[in-house]
């Protein structure tokens, strides 16, 4: 479940809980975007929208600090699973077009 920052949320096991973004404060020159098209057929005939991704190029390394609160159901087995699916899901904008994909260590 995601959120805008400073608007909590209640998750499933009924704790409160702020939402952070990540954000990468070394872009470099050739980071990027890419622009693509979305097209869609309405009740009014075919859309055609341009669609905006910021672009991190592999390589980049981002440390994370993940909290999992005492009696919480979620394991490291649990957390471990979930961070090797970031290999086939990845994390952030266009995930469908297989960016974001992502490789961990735990600390």
């Amino acid at each position: 479940m995601l959120a805008e920052p400073g608007r909590g949320r209640t998750d499933l096991l009924g704790s409160r809980r702020e939402a952070q973004r990540v954000r990468l404060d070394d872009v470099r020159a050739d980071d990027g975007v890419i622009e693509r098209p979305l097209r869609a057929m309405t009740m009014q005939g075919p859309r055609v929208s341009v669609v905006r991704s910021d672009v991190v190029n592999p390589g980049r390394r981002v440390d994370l600090r993940v909290e999992v609160r005492e009696g919480s159901v979620v394991k490291e087995a649990v957390l471990r699973q979930l961070l090797d699916y970031g290999a086939y899901a990845g994390l952030g904008q266009w995930r469908s077009g297989s960016y974001g994909r992502f490789s961990y260590q735990l600390g």
